[in-house]
């Protein structure tokens, strides 16, 4: 059972997370797949979808130590219905505004906060929607 699923289209990095924590496996895939991204995107977009699910504080400190320097290359979008999340998030966006928290039903205000148009934002509606029901699957 996968706790979190993913998916590259237009340059932005769409991850779905379940309710639960990845596995470190599961993380580990990830950070691969998310530094392959870095690798070939000038502005890195990353869409999270979260249904409550997180990475663990030992999974944020792989992140942090290697993406730490690039980050300001990125913008991250994290979709929850948590407004305590979404309320962290805010106060953290004024010291570092790569990050901001949105509903799980604005996915218009994350797409406008990634940068991403109408056309690529259409395929991001259709791959976002899988993704949340094949992560509240398994």
């Amino acid at each position: 059972m996968k706790n979190i699923v993913y998916e590259i289209t237009d340059g932005c990095l769409i991850l779905a997370h379940g309710e639960g924590p990845p596995t470190d496996e599961e993380w580990k895939q990830y950070i691969e797949v998310l530094a392959r991204h870095f690798d070939e995107q000038v502005k890195v977009r990353i869409l999270i979808v979260s249904g409550g699910g997180a990475p663990t504080p030992g999974q944020r400190a792989v992140m942090d130590k290697r993406f730490k320097r690039e980050m300001h290359r990125a913008r991250v979008a994290l979709m929850t219905h948590s407004t305590f999340v979404r309320g962290v998030l805010k106060a953290f966006s004024l010291f570092s505004p790569v990050y901001r928290g949105f509903d799980l039903e604005d996915l218009d205000g994350a797409l406008a906060h990634l940068g991403q148009s109408e056309a690529p934002g259409d395929r991001i509606r259709r791959i976002t929607a899988t993704l949340q029901l094949d992560v509240s699957r398994r």
